[in-house]
């Protein structure tokens, strides 16, 4: 296969391998490491669904804890007029994880000029009938638009999840200030919710149940959720000189690092032109790992320490993939920031990881996927990072003109674990910002910026580390985050809408620098 590049190699193999060899990055020939545990095989596709009224999706779990088998993949909605989830599915290959003491936190990534927030998202679904329309009026302009009429649904238990983060190399979430209020229409239905937990990667899954009094059915036009987060942010430190020394663990990967080797939606997997879930084509994703360090006579990716390995991948995807900013109004086989019919925020298409490499062209989502899709595949525990931008004009709403986009941003995160110590620390990798900054990184010797070291990080608020929750939920149209349970079947079709905010809360100074948690 052939990848894209702007311009040729700022150093050549030979030296380049001099210089990895000098620092650490590459181990002596003859003493390569122990075998890296393989990532999980991409999950085997379901059967072809038939195409009539679907069966009920699967009720939610009866605890706070995730089920006892993997989570299974998600289901969104598919253009026809039925919804189903995906069957659970099981990894029979997947790494193992640690079983002895959970790791500290490493001494690698250090957090400083912290800031605290009060994050704000709202969530409003709309319940369409896409064959009924209304037409509405500007009564300022004239002109009008033909949209889906809302149209109520009966149900008779609903349960959504938001995903929640405790922790992530920047940030670190108040356990204590997490309030979400769930409406139906306009009446509150409850304020509380339940915690879920053991998905991939460490994500928690914030649950709202609804469930009519005498096991009756309830009827709604819209579903509003109303979250408020208190998060601590911070900008992150990197010692990656001690860092390009931590060589790969010969045992098991702690827990929520062996689970970021598994496939994640939109990352290693997708839907086809049937709404069925396969697996993405990932033989473009080996071959460019095989060719780059192929080009630097490096058969084995472990004869290279895994920060390393990780800095020469980031630099790879920095120099060849052009970064765009689109804001789509459809589906319509783009990818980008979905704009939905009164310009809000509705979701995020994603494209395959492999169609981004091999066209050296992408959104800063589909960088991040394919990033985390690289690290992966090179045995590294990697997470796609989505955060909210308060810093003004630094913005992705004030990059790229047009329509204003979300203000979301997309990085990765991969897992530094030094066995020896029993420590792991997530690292930043934020390659939009490397590529904004310059189409050509400079050598691999030298300390990045955007990679671990990240001066911008105060400022961005960590919403979700998968663009669909890791579970067996259903949404609509594009990736938004959320997802639901709802019996006996939820509604055919629905429109979602997205908002997110966030205000300061004062710090008092001469507080020492923190590390991450």
């Amino acid at each position: 296969m052939k990848t894209r590049t702007n311009g040729a190699p700022r150093t050549t193999a030979r030296a380049l391998m001099v210089a990895l060899a000098a620092l650490g990055f590459v181990a002596p020939a003859g003493t390569a490491q122990d075998q890296a545990p393989e990532a999980a095989p991409p999950i085997a596709p379901p059967p072809a669904q038939p195409r009539r009224r679907p069966p009920p999706p699967p009720p939610p779990p009866p605890t706070d804890t995730a089920p006892a088998n993997p989570p299974g993949m998600p289901m969104a909605n598919p253009p026809g007029p039925s919804t189903t989830p995906a069957p659970t599915q099981t990894t029979t290959n997947a790494p193992e994880p640690d079983r002895r003491k959970e790791p500290e936190v490493g001494p690698y990534i250090v957090r400083d000029r912290e800031r605290e927030y009060i994050f704000t998202v709202e969530l409003r679904l709309n319940s369409d009938n896409p064959t009924q329309k209304d037409r509405i009026r500007d009564p300022h302009t004239g002109t009008t638009v033909e949209m889906p009429r809302v149209t109520p649904f009966e149900f008779e238990t609903m349960g959504l999840v938001w995903p929640i983060l405790n922790s992530t190399a920047s940030s670190q979430l108040n356990m204590d200030a997490v309030e979400g209020v769930l409406r139906l229409d306009d009446a509150i239905v409850t304020r509380e919710h339940r915690l879920l937990r053991g998905y991939q990667s460490g994500v928690l899954l914030g649950r709202w149940d609804v469930k009519p009094p005498q096991g009756g059915f309830a009827v709604a036009r819209q579903v509003t959720l109303n979250l408020a987060q208190g998060v601590t942010t911070a900008r992150t430190t990197f010692d990656e000189a001690k860092a390009l020394q931590v060589p790969w663990p010969r045992g098991a990967w702690p827990r929520d690092a062996a689970s970021s080797l598994q496939p994640q939606l939109y990352v290693e997997v997708g839907f086809d032109d049937k709404n069925n879930i396969r697996p993405y084509e990932d033989k473009p994703v080996a071959d460019a790992i095989e060719q780059w360090l192929g080009a630097m006579n490096v058969s084995d990716p472990r004869r290279i320490n895994p920060a390393a390995l990780a800095k020469i991948i980031a630099g790879k995807v920095w120099e060849s993939t052009q970064i765009e900013t689109r804001v789509v109004s459809g589906i319509d086989g783009r990818s980008g920031e979905l704009s939905t019919r009164t310009g809000e925020f509705g979701g995020i298409l994603v494209q395959p990881p492999a169609t981004t490499l091999q066209t050296g062209r992408g959104t800063a989502a589909d960088a991040a996927a394919l990033l985390a899709a690289l690290y992966r595949k090179a045995g590294i525990p990697a997470r796609t990072v989505i955060g909210y931008d308060t810093g003004g004009s630094r913005s992705p709403a004030n990059i790229g003109g047009g329509r204003r986009s979300s203000g979301l941003r997309y990085w990765v995160e991969f897992a530094l674990y030094d066995e020896a110590a029993n420590t792991i620390n997530w690292v930043p990798v934020d390659v939009v910002r490397m590529r904004r900054a310059s189409s050509r990184p400079p050598a691999v010797e030298r300390p990045w910026k955007y990679f671990g070291d990240h001066d911008e990080l105060d400022e961005v608020i960590p919403l979700a580390f998968h663009f669909h929750p890791p579970t067996d939920v259903v949404s609509y149209g594009s990736a938004g985050f959320w997802g639901w349970f709802v019996t006996p079947t939820p509604p055919s079709a629905a429109e979602q809408v997205i908002r997110f905010s966030a205000t300061t809360a004062p710090r008092r100074g001469g507080q020492p620098a923190q590390r991450q948690r």
